[in-house]
């Protein structure tokens, strides 16, 4: 008596290969997502400048006039808009 179909063994071996392919491509999706939010947080600060970054602190309120000042002064940063 023949058997028709995959069997159990056979189907087992194609439910665990389809798990390795999926946690593959579940692994090299997760990778490439770090490789770009990586990049494109790297490229935003290296744009900016350090008056920019000052400038950028006292427009959110993270910073006082005084110490928006203090901080050009120590950078000898002109404060020039």
């Amino acid at each position: 008596m023949s058997m028709i179909g995959l069997g159990y063994v056979g189907l087992f071996e194609l439910i665990i290969n389809w798990f390795l392919i999926v946690l593959f491509l579940a692994g090299f999706f997760v990778l490439v997502m770090c490789c770009v939010t990586r990049s494109a947080r790297g490229d935003n600060s290296a744009k900016q400048t350090p008056m920019d970054i000052v400038r950028e602190r006292y427009a959110k309120g993270e910073a006082t006039k005084e110490q928006f000042d203090q901080i050009c002064r120590d950078l000898n940063l002109t404060n020039k808009s």
